[in-house]
């Protein structure tokens, strides 16, 4: 039998850790925790249109937007006209970009490198069970909704 509230509680308690490695570990590069994630999109996806990342870091364009504009101000990033649309912008890293990304994962593999030597099983059962974890909720397009009784809130 599958112990959903477990399961559920030890999610929140990777999220929280998670969040707090993350915030710590930009946080000495630099960076906020947004831009970070800007960051590695950008060097996991290469030259995007805002629209397209937006739709990755799950964000509406308007929010994202801010968060490229100071990405560009630190010049972290810089942004260039979509040759086959004009009305599209493409953004990608800058050599300073790239740079401090790759100062991110580097702070980030050396942490997680150690993390995984914690683990007696083999590496690539947890990649995959976390991967497909990752998969099947990316997938779900419905939220929890905290619905009472007679479809009042």
């Amino acid at each position: 039998m599958i112990k959903v509230r477990e399961f559920r509680k030890y999610i929140r308690e990777i999220e929280r850790e998670v969040e707090h490695q993350l915030k710590s570990q930009t946080g000495c590069c630099g960076v906020t925790l947004p831009q970070c994630h800007a960051l590695m999109e950008l060097d996991d996806m290469g030259p995007v249109g805002i629209i397209d990342l937006a739709k990755r870091l799950r964000l509406d364009t308007s929010t994202l937007s801010r968060t490229v504009d100071s990405l560009v101000r630190e010049g972290f990033v810089e942004r260039n006209v979509n040759p086959e649309n004009r009305r599209f912008v493409i953004v990608n890293l800058t050599d300073r970009g790239q740079a401090k990304a790759d100062e991110i994962n580097g702070a980030c593999d050396r942490f997680y490198h150690d993390l995984l030597d914690g683990f007696p099983e083999s590496h690539s059962v947890i990649l995959e069970t976390v991967k497909r974890l990752s998969e099947l909720l990316s997938s779900r397009k419905d939220g929890i909704c905290c619905e009472r009784p007679g479809g009042k809130f």
